[in-house]
């Protein structure tokens, strides 16, 4: 079993325990040779976590994941708000070639997403 994350502490105490047999720090070589990758992260890092892996996982890999929501219905169904009314704000400022609106759009759904997601 090979163990990755991004901090190397938890890993080789892991390691110690014997609950993996060996730990990678980069995802992409950790999964191209896994028969099966099961993912254990917040929601919000999620995204990142998959791009790091995307066309890494053997062709006959199984992939998974134990996330879950931390917060009430209530956060995420704000999040989810948000995040459609920035996309459309994106949308327009995207159209009109307007960067200082585009930037706007990006730091607030960074701060919702450090607000909500925390690790």
């Amino acid at each position: 079993m090979i163990g990755s994350g991004r901090r190397e502490e938890p890993l080789r105490k892991a390691l110690e325990l014997g609950v993996i047999d060996r730990y990678e720090l980069d995802l992409g070589r950790a999964v191209a040779v896994a028969d099966m990758v099961v993912v254990a992260a917040p929601l919000g890092a999620m995204g990142a976590v998959f791009a790091a892996i995307a066309g890494r996982l053997p062709p006959d890999g199984v992939l998974t994941d134990v996330g879950s929501a931390k917060g009430s219905r209530e956060q995420l169904l704000a999040m989810i708000d948000l995040f459609c009314r920035d996309l459309k704000r994106l949308a327009e400022a995207i159209d009109q070639g307007d960067s200082g609106a585009i930037m706007t759009v990006f730091q607030r759904a960074k701060h919702a997403r450090d607000n909500l997601y925390r690790e």
